[in-house]
Parts: C-alpha cells; structure tokens; sequence
C-alpha cells in the first residue's frame, strides 16, 4: 500500500510542475516556454503562461515585441493566441499583453466549462500551436507522462468537444446557424466544414446567398455527400399540385415532424430551396429540435419518455397506387431511439400523418401510450420549441432528419421548392473527413505524404 502512495505521490509531482522547452524564433533568438500545469494537464490560473528572452541586449524586447528606441521604451504588443472555430482561423481564445521588457503573463485564467478547457488545450496542448508575430513555437511535455495524460485527456475533450448537442428553442431565432453558398461551395472545404459542424451540433444550417435554381441546389447537395433516390425522385423540386399522394404537395399546414418514418433507415439530411412564391403569403417553416423536446419530456415526464423510448410505432407511405413503403419490421420502431452502448438519446421518429395502426400494443398500455404522445404532442407545439422563419429564394435550409423536425404554415399561391435527401452515413463520413483534414491536433490528421493514411490510433475510429 505504502509503494502505491508512493508511486502515485511521484506520478502526481512529475505531472505538477513547469513544462518547458527552449526554440527559436523568426528573428534567431532563443526563446524559452514555460507553462505551469496541474495533474490534468491543464495550464494552473496563477501562471498560464511565460514567455522569456534569452537576449541580453537591453534594447531587445521579448519575443514579438519591437525593440524599444532610445530613451523611449515601446508600449507592449499583445500576443494573440488563435485557434481555428468552424473551419476559419477566426477566433482569439486569449490575448497575452507583456510586461516590460522580458516577460509576458496571461490576464485570462482558464477558468469556466469543459468546453472551455478544450480550447486551452488546443493552445496550450503537446502538439499545438503558440504563436506571435515574429515566433511560432510547439509546446511539448519534459516528462513523458505527462504526454500521455494530455494524450488521454486530448482525446476525451475531443468526444465531447465533437459530440456533444446546443440544444435549442424558439430563441435559436436570434442566432441561427448560417454560412454563406461561397464559402459552402469553396475548394478548400473549410465553408463545408463550418456548415456540417452547425448541423451536427445543432441539427440545422442555413445557407445564404444560393443562385434561386434546381441546378445550383443540385450541387448544393451533392457538395455533401450522394443524394439518396426514393419514391420522390433523386433531386426533387414541386409545387402544390398534389402531382404525389402526398401532404407536401398540398397548400395544408403541416405540423412538425420528421421524414420517411415508413422506411427502415430514414434519411439523414434533408435540404429545402424555397425558389419562388408568387400571388400569395403564408407557408413560413417551422423547425423543433426534437432532442430539446424529447429533454423536457425526460426531466418533467420521466414515465412517459420511458414509453416513448420503448414502445414502437408503425409507419408507412400508401399514397401512390404502385408503392406501399412499411419499415421492417412493420411494427416500426420507438419515437425516442438510444445509442444501445451509451445510452444516448441518437434519433427521433415522428409524424403523426404516416402512423399506422398500433396493432401490437397490449392493451394495458394504450392508455399510457396515447398519454404519452399527448403529452410529446404539447411539449413539441410549445411556443417554447417552436422556430418559425419565412424563407425567401437565396437561403436553404439544410436540417439533420434524426434531431429536427420541421413543418409549415399553409399558404396560398404558387409555391415552388426543391430539395433532396442525403443519407446520414454519407453525412457522417464527410465530416469525419473534413474533422481530419482541419484538425488542431497534428496526430489527428492524415499523413500529408504521396499516400496518405489513416492512423489506426486515429481518435475518429
């Protein structure tokens, strides 16, 4: 026992303490880092960050400063220390101002949520970047078990950094998530990695300033990832001309729900254009985040989500004569469905127009079942959950068909809209590719080499 405390007391000090390392500038002199970090890895509020000199010229100031004139001493020059948010290296996660002449302290303790942490890790990690304006040095551990808890803690920030849901209500009007159709359609990808990360955080995106055409939201999608062909075509545009058995190509409001409850494996992303409306109003679209729902529903009605993450719910598609689509099995599956390791609240399955009759349900449980859609039914018409917002020709909405669950007002008019579905493997896979390609780790990336590769340490697999 005594070994133990003896070997954790070691283990706890070596992690305690100033990791240094010496490198050198732009302008050739020796530059000395020195960041004091606690058993976690992470840089303490008393001593963020020092910054020091070697130089002995008394007019030398630290590194990134300019040199004071004579008799004049300079004013200091903030540090900025960046990290890339959304694909753009757009953010300053701290701004250090020097003291004169030879060190430079932090004003910003990293104090606040693991989210928070996170982004001082991606400034203060073993890998990462600290730059200035004349100096670009790496930060790595003196002990090596300190790399390897800041390995470990890496990778964890890392899940919940990526993985964790913004819930949302009706305030999401304030700030919705947007990009602009340049950046989304921009070679280099980071638009398209700015976009998918919006959606896979809150479960939407818009896209402002899209040509009004079938033909450039065509590629809108396909930027994505494959268009995902069903009974309504591949890419598909419509009026209210009732040309499918369906509600969609009616004038009717629809209230919120999710698409393709009849299939086995609904689409993963679903992406509206509204191209034009002419000689009338109406028609506004209404999104509900059903993860933010389905969080009420558990925190007042804790029954209730049990049965709505239990009890499955029969669909299908029987408005055209030569198609009848039912999942498989046909008894359907749970509204709420969970990630069977970690318990996760993963998909929400509902529209009330494609339920199909619950044969399968015992009959001591009707009553509570009917209860507990009752009680869904008011939680997900709230005003409180409810995002209304009238689209206009230029901005299409792009929505994750497992979280979202979108509806409209009726409308009268002539109303043309296009869109297509995208399979969520294919979502999936494309962010995976592009959190790779625009990591702030290095050991996250895939080898810039002729053939690149994939790490089988890679924190994506």
């Amino acid at each position: 026992m005594r070994f133990l405390i003896v070997v954790f007391f070691y283990l706890w000090a070596s992690l305690v303490n100033a990791q240094t390392q010496t490198t050198t500038d732009a302008a050739g002199e020796s530059i000395v880092i020195a960041v004091t970090t606690d058993a976690l890895g992470l840089p303490t509020t008393s001593t963020l960050s020092t910054l020091t000199t070697a130089a002995t010229t008394p007019d030398r100031g630290p590194v990134g400063q300019p040199d004071a004139t004579t008799g004049t001493p300079h004013a200091p020059i903030p540090f900025k220390y960046t990290t890339i948010i959304d694909g753009s290296k757009e953010v300053v996660q701290a701004t250090f101002t020097p003291t004169f002449p030879q060190t430079v302290l932090s004003t910003a303790p990293a104090t606040g949520s693991i989210m928070d942490y996170s982004e001082w890790l991606s400034i203060y990690g073993p890998t990462t970047s600290a730059g200035s304006s004349s100096s670009a040095s790496s930060l790595v551990s003196k002990n090596p078990l300190m790399g390897l808890v800041s390995s470990v803690l890496m990778r964890t920030v890392f899940a919940l950094r990526y993985f964790l849901k913004i819930l949302w209500g009706s305030k999401i009007e304030q700030s919705p998530p947007t990009v602009s159709y340049e950046e989304f359609m921009a070679n280099e990808g980071h638009g398209l990695h700015k976009c998918l990360q919006k959606i896979d955080k809150f479960g939407f995106s818009f896209v402002e300033g899209v040509p009004p055409t079938p033909e450039a939201t065509e590629k809108l999608a396909e930027r994505i990832g494959f268009i995902r062909e069903t009974q309504y075509g591949k890419f598909w545009e419509f009026t209210s001309d009732l040309s499918k058995g369906d509600t969609a190509y009616t004038t009717l409001a629809l209230g919120a729900h999710t698409d393709n409850t009849y299939f086995t494996d609904p689409c993963g992303l679903q992406l509206f254009h509204l191209l034009s409306h002419t000689d009338g109003s109406g028609g506004a679209t209404l999104l509900v985040d059903g993860f933010y729902v389905a969080s009420i529903v558990k925190e007042l009605h804790p029954e209730m989500y049990d049965i709505l993450s239990k009890v499955s719910v029969p669909a299908h598609a029987a408005g055209e004569h030569d198609s009848l689509y039912r999942p498989s099995p046909s008894t359907g599956y749970p509204l709420l469905r969970h990630d069977s390791v970690t318990g996760q609240l993963s998909q929400v399955r509902w529209n009330n127009d494609d339920r199909s009759v619950m044969r399968h349900l015992p009959g001591n449980l009707v009553e509570d079942w009917y209860n507990a859609i009752r009680t869904w039914h008011s939680c997900l018409t709230s005003p409180d959950s409810e995002y209304w917002v009238q689209l206009k020709p230029g901005t299409a909405v792009i929505i994750n068909n497992h979280r979202v669950l979108h509806g409209r007002s009726a409308f009268d008019g002539k109303r043309r809209m296009c869109g297509a579905y995208i399979g969520m493997d294919e979502f999936q896979s494309k962010l995976a590719v592009l959190r790779e390609k625009f990591a702030h780790n290095p050991d996250l990336r895939i080898s810039e080499g002729e053939e690149k590769t994939r790490s089988v340490w890679s924190a994506y697999l």
